[in-house]
């Protein structure tokens, strides 16, 4: 159903605004975490937003910007009427970027006109008018009003970069979206210092978290320990099994009873969790706090509760331990340093996509450059692609296993499989070893996994590409064609993919962990990006091996190609061994 809610006068402000919609929604019967995954609620948010007038935006940027936002959430493409050339994507960019800046989201679509194109129904809120030489204002731009009642930005094409930081200054600070904390290693650091003001959990089934960036040239991949020092309280009564899972990048580290009448109520003394550091990565990573509460009983509906089921304070703090200035080769670490001038389509690309799909890219990460300068000898470049350019691609990912790469953009995806579903308290002993060893067909499967262990710990847990890339099915992938190159990425687009999926895609990993990482990612059917992470990755250290990092530096080496260390170890044994055995002989008492 639909439902009309007032705004009080003076509550909107200039700038970005924010509407949060939050369900609390409780069974008739059967309470508990399981049942909260059979209970949802739909918001089409394609049909919904805040209602204005036509009149409602002022001829200023500021208007502009507003009308393109809301011509955006109506599915509607920003039309940019003059030579009707798709080519000047990288002169439009900037434009299109401080839609994103300013209001969130993904950049609107765009579509190339010419001067004489027919109208839109409904008619459009903004275009983009470029004009004519000789015709244009004192400024290189003006906005004016149209026939049609749009806000038409009239703008000679050489004007844009001063017209991005008009249309910057327009939106009022306090109105923008600010950017993941960073975490600085080597210091225990508090979530109020991170921006944090605190967590609250609500419900049955909770999942609350913090994310925050470490630094791209941080690496530790060996035995070091991490530790978040956990200061939280959870609500009284809650019913004998209630859980809470602490954990780290989808891992989880601890796990806390909430049915301690003893302890419930009050905040608990601070709780050192230690965890492996290697459980973190360079750039963005997430800590969360899930919490599992049944039903008390559970074939009785859930009681109201007004107080959060458990409240993590801002006073809580993690501590990344310091790490040697190391990296190596991957997709994250290149796209987090490109920038607009690095973007480039191939001759099919051009013929095949959208014309405005480059312009959309080039918005994406040009609005989110930050202050970071790429690392010497690091020149990020993405050249956009289909299927075609997969054999013009140079690099041995590409030499070896193009046909592979081409079957998964190629591949039907296979209909879903129905499984019963998985209980959530099923999920809580996963990886307890105990559990393990009670169920029989993890015991006949131990041969199994023995030589997978022997085999992972040769050269690592990830599979061969083809094996990995067997099942998958891509809208599109991502891949480093050569890993001594590794600022050099292909975007190759499937002929079933959504650009729109694709953009928001790219767009989201710039604050969230699920981004493409390693060598080669595919963009599943539900626009996920899925990773594969060579073995043979390369590891490269920024700054002199000395007494103090030696130690982290060796275990990340050891950690990354065991292979190497393997033979050395078995080498000096041997070589001992022949040494101990000719003292043995030579030092033999000989008999008179």
């Amino acid at each position: 159903r639909a439902v009309s809610l007032p705004v009080p006068p003076g509550l909107l402000k200039a700038g970005r605004n924010l509407v949060r919609i939050e369900a609390r929604q409780t069974h008739r019967v059967f309470c508990g975490a399981d049942a909260s995954f059979s209970l949802w609620t739909d918001i089409a948010l394609d049909q919904s937003g805040v209602r204005l007038g036509s009149q409602s935006f002022d001829t200023n940027p500021l208007g502009f910007l507003a009308a393109v936002a809301a011509q955006a959430a109506r599915g509607q493409a920003l039309r940019v009427h003059g030579t009707g050339s798709a080519d000047r994507a990288a002169t439009v960019a900037p434009v299109i970027a401080q839609v994103e800046v300013a209001f969130g989201g993904t950049p609107p679509r765009v579509s190339f006109e010419d001067y004489y194109s027919v109208g839109t129904t409904p008619p459009a809120l903004a275009r983009v008018a470029e004009l004519p030489p000789g015709t244009s204002p004192p400024d290189g731009y003006e906005f004016r009003s149209g026939g049609d009642g749009a806000i038409v930005m009239a703008v000679d094409p050489t004007a844009y970069e001063r017209l991005a930081e008009v249309l910057a200054e327009a939106v009022p600070q306090n109105g923008t979206e600010q950017g993941l904390p960073d975490l600085p290693p080597g210091r225990y650091v508090t979530f109020g210092e991170l921006g944090f003001d605190g967590l609250q959990g609500h419900g049955r089934y909770i999942r609350e978290g913090a994310e925050f960036r470490l630094p791209w040239d941080w690496l530790l991949l060996a035995s070091q320990r991490a530790e978040l020092a956990l200061n939280y309280r959870f609500d009284t009564g809650l019913p004998e099994g209630a859980l809470l899972l602490v954990k780290v990048n989808g891992t989880t580290v601890q796990l806390l009873p909430l049915d301690d009448p003893e302890t419930a109520g009050q905040t608990l003394p601070m709780l050192p969790i230690r965890f492996r550091a290697s459980l973190l990565q360079p750039g963005v990573n997430r800590v969360d706090f899930e919490a599992l509460v049944p039903g008390d009983p559970p074939d009785q509906a859930c009681e109201p509760r007004a107080n959060p089921v458990f409240e993590v304070l801002d006073s809580t703090q993690i501590f990344v331990p310091d790490s040697p200035l190391m990296s190596r080769p991957g997709l994250g670490r290149t796209l987090a340093h490109l920038r607009q001038e690095g973007l480039s389509i191939s001759e099919s690309a051009k013929q095949t996509l959208p014309a405005g799909l480059l312009l959309q890219l080039a918005a994406v990460f040009r609005g989110h450059q930050g202050t970071e300068r790429a690392p010497s000898g690091l020149d990020p470049q993405l050249t956009l692609a289909t299927p075609a350019d997969l054999g013009l691609i140079e690099g041995p990912l590409a030499d070896r296993y193009s046909a592979d790469l081409l079957h998964a953009l190629t591949r039907v995806s296979a209909p879903a499989v129905a499984t019963a579903p998985v209980a959530a308290w099923d999920r809580v002993n996963e990886g307890n070893w105990l559990s393990a060893l009670l169920r029989l067909d993890r015991i006949a499967a131990l041969p199994d996994r023995l030589r997978e262990g022997v085999t992972s710990m040769w050269r690592g847990d990830e599979p061969d590409l083809p094996e990995w890339l067997a099942d998958r099915s891509a809208q599109a992938l991502l891949f480093q064609p050569d890993m001594s190159r590794p600022d050099r990425v292909w975007l190759v687009v499937g002929p079933r993919a959504m650009p729109e999926t694709i953009v928001e895609s790219l767009a989201a990993t710039h604050r969230h962990i699920d981004g493409p990482m390693g060598q080669v990612s595919v963009l599943t059917g539900e626009g996920i990006w899925d990773s594969w992470v060579s073995p043979d990755q390369p590891l490269q250290l920024h700054e002199p091996l000395t007494l103090a990092n030696a130690r982290a530096v060796a275990g990340n080496y050891a950690t990354t190609r065991p292979q190497d260390y393997v033979l050395v170890l078995i080498t000096i044994t041997l070589c001992s061994a022949f040494v101990a055995m000719l003292i043995a002989i030579l030092m033999r008492r000989r008999r008179p």
